[in-house]
C-alpha cells in the first residue's frame, strides 16, 4: 500500500539538522512577527487548544511573505521552523522530522487511512472519532457544502471530543489537530473569498495528528510543510 512504509519511520525518525542558509535564517527572523487575528470567522473559544490553529495559520502568513521563497522542500522546511522559532512556536525541546517521512505521510489517499490511523499510537477510541472526523468532511466535501458547514461541523465535533472520556493528553492531541485542520480550511476558502471551494487532504490531516501526538510544535510544522508539498 503506497507510503505506508514510511509510517513506522515517521513516528519515531528525527531528521539531521540542514545547513543553515544565512540569508533566509536572517530574513524569516525579521519576517516572523504576530499579526491581530481578532475577528476570525475560524475561531472556536471553546476549543482550549484553540491558539495551535491561529499560530499555524500565522506562521503561514509569516511564510507567504518571506522572499525569495525556497527553491525545495527541504529549504522551505527550514524556513518554517526558523518563522517559528522566532514566533515563539518552537522551543528548545523541539526535534525536527524526518522531511521524507512527512512527505510520505502527506501522499495517503483516502484508501491508507483506515491502516495510518491505526499505526498512530491513539487509543481505538480517538481513531475512530479521528475516522469520523475525516468521513464528515469528505462527504461535506462532495456535497459541495460551503465553509459555513465545513466550521459548523468541525466546531461541533471538537465539542464531542471536550465533553469525551478521552484522556486529557488524547484530547489535547484530537483539539489541537482539530484546530489547524480548521484554520487550513479557512485559509483556503473563506479568507479567499471562495465559500465552496475548500480543500480537505487526507494526508495533510494524518500528518497533523501524527505531529500532534509528539508537541504542538510538530503539530504545526508538519501541518506547514504538508500545505507547502500539497
Amino acid at each position: 500500500m503506497k507510503n505506508l512504509s514510511f509510517i513506522a519511520l515517521f513516528l519515531i525518525s528525527t531528521a539531521c539538522s540542514t545547513d543553515s542558509i544565512e540569508e533566509n535564517t536572517s530574513a524569516a527572523q525579521n519576517t516572523a512577527k504576530k499579526t491581530n487575528l481578532s475577528g476570525v470567522a475560524a475561531s472556536n473559544s471553546f476549543n482550549p487548544y484553540d491558539n495551535v490553529g491561529e499560530s499555524y495559520l500565522l506562521l503561514l502568513d509569516n511564510y507567504d511573505i518571506f522572499h525569495p521563497k525556497p527553491s525545495n522542500s527541504i529549504d522551505a522546511k527550514e524556513v518554517l521552523e526558523t518563522i517559528g522559532t522566532g514566533m515563539g512556536i518552537l522551543n528548545a525541546s523541539y526535534i525536527p522530522e524526518s522531511l521524507q517521512s512527512i512527505a510520505a505521510v502527506q501522499q495517503l489517499s483516502i484508501d491508507d487511512l483506515s491502516l495510518a490511523i491505526s499505526q498512530s499510537g491513539l487509543s481505538t477510541q480517538a481513531q475512530g472519532m479521528l475516522l469520523n472526523c475525516i468521513s464528515g468532511l469528505l462527504l461535506l466535501k462532495e456535497q459541495d457544502a460551503a465553509y459555513d458547514e465545513a466550521y459548523a461541523f468541525l466546531i461541533a465535533f471538537e465539542s464531542q471530543v471536550i465533553s469525551s472520556n478521552l484522556s486529557a493528553e488524547e484530547k489535547q492531541i484530537m483539539l489541537s489537530t482539530l484546530s489547524i485542520v480548521r484554520y487550513d480550511i479557512y485559509n483556503g476558502s473563506a479568507r479567499k473569498g471562495k465559500d465552496r471551494d475548500w480543500e480537505l487532504s487526507v494526508g495533510n490531516f494524518v500528518s497533523t495528528a501524527y505531529g500532534a501526538k509528539q508537541s504542538s510544535s510538530h503539530a504545526i510544522i508538519n501541518a506547514g510543510i504538508s500545505n507547502i508539498l500539497h
